[in-house]
Parts: C-alpha cells; sequence; structure tokens
C-alpha cells in the first residue's frame, strides 16, 4: 500500500505504508504518520524485462525509460527518460525530466520539468525545475536552477549556487557569470565576461562581453558594450 503525505497533491510522489501478505483482506486503517512512511512508489519494474552488465542496469522501461550504463538506476523517477552513461545516475525524485548525454544531469536528485541535453549538461544540479539545458557542458557548475533556459556550448556553464530566471543562448553566453541572476544572454559569447551583474541584457555577439559587476543594462548588436567593465544602468 502507498499514499502521498498530508499536503501532497501529485499521486507520483506517493510513499509505502505497508504490505498485506493475504488476499482476503479488504480493510486496512492507516495510522501511519507522514514521517514514518517509506521509499517513494516504484515506477520502474524490476522484476522483469530490464538489462543489466555486470550488475549495472543499462535498459529498464516503465513509467521512465533509461539506457545506458548506470543511466537512471532507481526505479522511483516519474515519466523520465535518460539516455547515456551515467545519464541521472543518483535521480530519485526525478518527475517528467530527460537527462540525454554522457554524465548528463549527473548529480541530480530531485526535480521536475529538467530537460538537460548535452554531455556533463546540468552536471552539478542537485534541483531543477523548469529548466531547459543544452550543450556540451552548459549550466555544468550550478547546483540548483528553476526558470532557466541555457543552449550552446558552455553557456553559463561557471555558474554556482542556485541560478532562476536566466536564459544563456549562444556558445559561451554568460559564461563566466557565477552568480549572474535574471539575465537574457544571446549570441556567441554574449555576456561572457559577467560575473554577478543582474537584470541586463546582451543580444548580438560578444555584446557585453567584460561587463564583469555591471548591474541593469542592455547591450543590442555585435559588439556592443564589449568593453564597459563594472558600469551599471547603461544602453
Amino acid at each position: 500500500i502507498y499514499r502521498t503525505p498530508n499536503g501532497e497533491a501529485d499521486t507520483e510522489l506517493a510513499k509505502y505504508v505497508t504490505t498485506i501478505n493475504n488476499n482476503t483482506t479488504t480493510v486496512y486503517t492507516d495510522n501511519t504518520a507522514d514521517g514514518s512512511l517509506g521509499s517513494l512508489i516504484p515506477w520502474v519494474n524490476t522484476t522483469g524485462g530490464n538489462l543489466a552488465l555486470n550488475g549495472a542496469p543499462y535498459l529498464q522501461s516503465g513509467f521512465s525509460l533509461s539506457l545506458g550504463i548506470n543511466a537512471m538506476p532507481h526505479n522511483t523517477n516519474y515519466a523520465s527518460v535518460a539516455f547515456g552513461v551515467n545519464a541521472f545516475p543518483v535521480a530519485q525524485r526525478v518527475l517528467r525530466s530527460e537527462a540525454i548525454g554522457i554524465d548528463a544531469g549527473e548529480h541530480l536528485v530531485s526535480g521536475q520539468g529538467a530537460n538537460l541535453w548535452g554531455t556533463h549538461a546540468g552536471g552539478n544540479l542537485v534541483t531543477a525545475a523548469d529548466t531547459t539545458v543544452i550543450g556540451y557542458g552548459a549550466l555544468q557548475t550550478a547546483t540548483g536552477s528553476s526558470a532557466a533556459v541555457v543552449i550552446g556550448r558552455a553557456a553559463s556553464s561557471n555558474a554556482t549556487g542556485s541560478r532562476s530566471n536566466i536564459v544563456s543562448i549562444g556558445a559561451y553566453a554568460a559564461q563566466l557569470g557565477t552568480t549572474a541572476e535574471s539575465y537574457f544572454a544571446g549570441g556567441t559569447s554574449a555576456g561572457y565576461g559577467i560575473t554577478t551583474g543582474i537584470g541586463w541584457v546582451a543580444v548580438g555577439g560578444f555584446a557585453g562581453f567584460a561587463a564583469g559587476t555591471s548591474n541593469f543594462w542592455v547591450g543590442i548588436g555585435n559588439g556592443a558594450g564589449a568593453s564597459i567593465v563594472n558600469s551599471d544602468s547603461w544602453v
């Protein structure tokens, strides 16, 4: 028997209550406290139909699908896909998400709507929601994300901690932005050198290239504001 904790509306997050070891009992009274509930309900059939190599699963199917050595080996993830060696290897509470590529989502434990495509894409994320990452090493060092779109080789690859409300599109876009927040970088190396700035827009190759700690600025066009360093409120 599985049930959700009090206040949890998502039935995919039901947890173990007990096992009834007969086929005659028709009524069970649940007095188990939420804190004493067991593991999450399994969504992958581990009793058959799966393939393993030297004990490591490489093909599992059910409500989730994984293909690759150590790809999403836990069976408590729902409606998720992992393709590639070590894709989602430690995921335990990931819903409606994808990891495609070697080491994609390598450290992700929980999340929803996390789409990580590319070798090492989102590799250090521990939790993620409503996040799309596409490209080799994109958003590689951040540990958390929400409402983020990062597309391009090494885009936002040095972001640290938990990042939200960011858009990086283009190879090396906002690459050095360790704690930059609430920004839009569109173009190869757009906002490349930003480190901690917030509330900025860089559109065009190398726009805002050396912005450093600049806040609340807009650079539109190839090379726009490329030489401006640590200066706020400019267009």
